[in-house]
């Protein structure tokens, strides 16, 4: 899990990196390139072969893996769409199931609105140019891959996963707002000071690594449930509950710039503005509406996992009993 998510956000912060050097640098007619309207249509068209071959590519490296896989047994199953939601059914009677698939939506839902606010971020509220947005998500990435990294050896010292998600997910939502919330009420110096960018690239690292820890341990939830349903009703169900984290995760992915959107509509903010332009008093809404939305969110994330009572001293019962 931890693998899986170190390269899903490689890749994702890799084409914001790339698209930021070259595709929204600085022009002659736009001094920040990420309000050219005409670098956007060329970014999306330089993404689609990439993500196709990305699909592509896992589809053949994990295709002679189906044949180790275990079968479902003689089952009857007359009505495919009946089946499906007869399975999906059957998984949320088990109550964690249900207290991870609500923790991690909201925890989705949090993640997606703060990535689509970035941008507004640090063009807005702190003003950094081109190439400070570029050591921005540079610094993300490092803090998201040493934090994916750190989640095995801490759970070692950290032995419930579900202690180390709200861990994470507490790290997040602190080094995320504390920044901001930092800036309106004063603490923070004009964003022409100099200590300003450094110190917001510098937190949005600290706060990766929260993420990079909290997001492998929703995958390592997950697969101690797919043991408990075998134990219960006697099969594998792998597919129903990835499935449903898919499912639940593509949603979110739309939810967040949802809710990023509205931050940005209720703020004043109108998309495009050069930052000068921008009024006071709309910057302030506009950090009320953020710093504490990524707290909120992230408390009740945090207060829907704790339903999650799978243990480790429970899952090696289970394992055993399996094993038997």
């Amino acid at each position: 899990a931890a693998l899986r998510n170190v390269f899903q956000l490689f890749g994702m912060f890799a084409v914001l990196i790339g698209g930021n050097l070259i595709f929204f640098a600085a022009s002659s007619d736009y001094a920040n390139g990420q309000l050219d309207p005409g670098a956007y249509p060329p970014f999306a068209l330089a993404c689609v072969p990439l993500m196709l071959v990305g699909v592509w590519l896992a589809a053949a490296g994990t295709h002679d893996q189906i044949k180790k896989l275990p079968g479902p047994g003689e089952v009857v199953r007359p009505r495919l769409l009946k089946a499906a939601w007869q399975d999906v059914v059957t998984a949320f009677r088990i109550s964690s199931f249900g207290a991870l698939v609500a923790a991690s939506v909201i925890f989705g839902v949090n993640q997606g609105m703060v990535q689509a606010l970035h941008l507004y971020l640090a063009t807005y509220f702190f003003e950094l140019s081109a190439g400070q947005v570029t050591l921005l998500f540079a610094g993300a990435i490092t803090g998201i891959i040493l934090g994916s990294i750190a989640s095995r050896p801490l759970s070692e010292v950290v032995r419930e996963k579900r202690t180390l998600f709200i861990f994470g997910s507490a790290w997040y939502a602190l080094w995320t707002s504390v920044v901001i919330l930092a800036r309106l009420v004063g603490v923070l110096p004009d964003n022409g000071h100099a200590i300003v960018a450094p110190l917001y690239i510098i937190c949005g690292c600290i706060s990766a690594i929260g993420l990079g820890v909290a997001i492998p341990m929703i995958g390592s939830l997950l697969a101690d449930l797919t043991d408990e349903h075998e134990r219960l009703h006697g099969t594998r169900q792998e597919g129903i509950y990835y499935a449903a984290a898919s499912f639940a995760g593509k949603a979110v992915g739309g939810i967040g710039p949802i809710v990023a959107g509205l931050i940005i509509d209720l703020s004043g903010i109108t998309p495009g503005m050069v930052p000068s332009d921008v009024a006071p008093d709309a910057l302030v809404r506009f950090g009320w509406f953020t710093g504490p939305s990524v707290l909120l969110l992230s408390l009740v994330s945090i207060v829907a996992i704790r339903f999650y009572n799978i243990t480790r001293a429970g899952q090696a019962e289970t394992l055993a009993a399996l094993k038997r």
